[in-house]
């Protein structure tokens, strides 16, 4: 029984003005390059449940931790899934009408000795298949503020923008071509709840590198492979529940993360994400799932 409790180069740089006039050039064209919204191998129909029409979004609380400054650190991380429309040309919400995606954020504070890290971290997946639409991750503590984005280009692929406050950093753009299986590793956790568990195999990716991190990180895609490591029974904060486990391996076949998903595939279940290990010193195990109107206000 595996236990998880607390489980423990790039184009030259251009101006600010240059980045932001060549999104507004972006966003006057009809429509941008959203590419095709199939992941091979991935089962679509996840996205397609009733559940996600029902004007609630899932809100998944994990005990987590992570290796800041050398020590491990624990915390609570909140996750949130919701159907959204989204306007192809803006890549901002709509109200009605426009792209149907899944929007996967998740919002994390990290304590540390003096001060917190914070991380917000939104990946938007089109419903019509999973494939990556948008990517956006804010990072924040009290040294300073990080910001990185990925968004579809007009003539097809990505165009990826960052700003990194740390020496090695600063501003930097460039562009990713279309590939097919291209998948970003920030979104994982809702990917993977679309694995052929009903016929296990191996699915290649072109796997988008997570830019959760205050520095630099890398935007070329990797090759990456998810295998099916069988039926587990893991302990996390709602009990000792049975999970399929995926391993993510690297090119050399080393594991990059391993992710165990809930067996249940029917609502409010749909194969979430029970606990992780990785990328890195990361761990997570699911201690409450609830569908709420998060962002209401209820009065004191």
């Amino acid at each position: 029984m595996a236990r998880m409790n607390s489980l423990r180069a790039s184009p030259a740089l251009t101006p600010v003005a240059g980045a932001v006039l060549a999104l507004l050039a972006a966003c006057r064209s009809d429509a941008l390059g959203v590419g095709s919204g199939a992941v091979p191998g991935i089962d679509g129909l996840f996205a397609a449940d009733p559940v996600w029409h029902d004007g609630r979004a899932e809100k998944a609380v994990y005990a987590a931790s992570d290796e800041i400054y050398g020590r491990e650190r624990s915390y609570e991380a909140t996750c949130y899934t919701n159907l959204e429309h989204v306007d192809t040309r803006t890549t901002v919400k709509r109200e009605s009408g426009g792209l149907a995606v899944l929007k996967h954020h998740w919002s994390e504070r990290v304590p540390t000795e003096n001060y917190d890290y914070d991380y917000s971290v939104s990946s938007y997946l089109r419903a019509d298949g999973l494939a990556p639409f948008k990517l956006s991750v804010g990072t924040q503590e009290d040294c300073g503020a990080s910001f990185k984005q990925l968004w579809p280009a007009p003539q097809g692929g990505w165009r990826w923008l960052e700003s990194v406050y740390f020496p090695d950093g600063g501003l930097r753009e460039g562009r990713l071509p279309a590939a097919p299986g291209m998948a970003l590793f920030d979104a994982l956790p809702c990917l993977l709840r679309a694995y052929p568990f009903d016929a296990p195999r191996e699915i290649a990716l072109r796997l988008l590198p997570s830019q959760r991190s205050p520095r630099r990180c890398e935007w070329d895609p990797i090759e990456a492979r998810v295998v099916y490591g069988g039926r587990e029974r893991v302990e996390v904060g709602l009990g000792e529940l049975e999970a399929h486990r995926l391993d993510v391996l690297d090119a050399d076949r080393a594991t990059l993360a391993t992710y165990w998903m809930d067996v249940r595939a029917a609502a409010p279940w749909l194969h979430v994400m029970l606990a992780s290990s990785g990328p890195g010193a990361r761990t997570s195990a699911l201690q409450s799932l609830e569908r709420t109107k998060y962002w209401e206000r209820v009065p004191r």
